[in-house]
């Protein structure tokens, strides 16, 4: 099944510093458990995403890599795609955690 990108709403705060709005282990595809890299085909889409989302923005690149370690460290897979689910649908906001992704590695 392919997979499409993850919304630009939850992702722009990565892209944008968190304005508006880690480790080397491996782990299962949908994670439960924070502090576990997502899968590959995850990995690349958060990167697309908040790539896209920064419009060319000098520094996106590195800023995105260091947004998806933060969140792989701090939000489990499945809570990710849960969030992205739930923003789709209208039910829920950006989470917490996205912005201060963007906040922190904005500042880096």
């Amino acid at each position: 099944m392919k997979r499409r990108l993850l919304h630009v709403a939850l992702l722009a705060p990565l892209a944008l510093g968190g304005c508006g709005g880690s480790g080397g282990s491996s782990s299962a595809p949908g994670s439960t458990v924070a502090g576990r890299p997502y899968a590959r085909a995850v990995q690349a889409e958060v990167l697309r995403s908040c790539e896209a989302a920064a419009g060319g923005a000098g520094g996106a690149v590195a800023s995105c890599r260091c947004a998806l370690r933060y969140l792989e460290a701090h939000v489990p897979q499945r809570t990710l795609e849960a969030t992205e689910q739930a923003i789709l649908k209208g039910e829920a906001r950006v989470p917490p955690a996205v912005r201060e992704a963007g906040r922190v590695c904005h500042e880096r």
